[in-house]
């Protein structure tokens, strides 16, 4: 996990995208947009990062819950595939 989070998570998944993309010759011509979220249990520390650090950690914390758990810290996920 940690030399996952140091080769960056967006490189890793536009790496793969990108593979999948060129294996099975998918046409590029739409995108498309894929949202989720997903609770977490524990306790998280956030830690602040100044704007111009390109390391930003995973923001964990409460909100808007479509499993109506408001009382539980969450993250937000969004994907978007060419």
């Amino acid at each position: 996990m940690d030399d996952i989070y140091k080769l960056g998570l967006t490189n890793l998944f536009i790496e793969i995208g990108l593979l999948v993309i060129k294996k099975f010759k998918i046409d590029t011509l739409f995108a498309h947009l894929y949202l989720t979220s997903f609770h977490l249990h524990g306790e998280y520390n956030n830690i602040e990062i100044a704007e111009n650090d390109q390391e930003r950690p995973i923001l964990i914390t409460k909100g808007y819950s479509r499993d109506h758990r408001p009382d539980l810290k969450q993250c937000v996920l969004d994907l978007i595939f060419l």
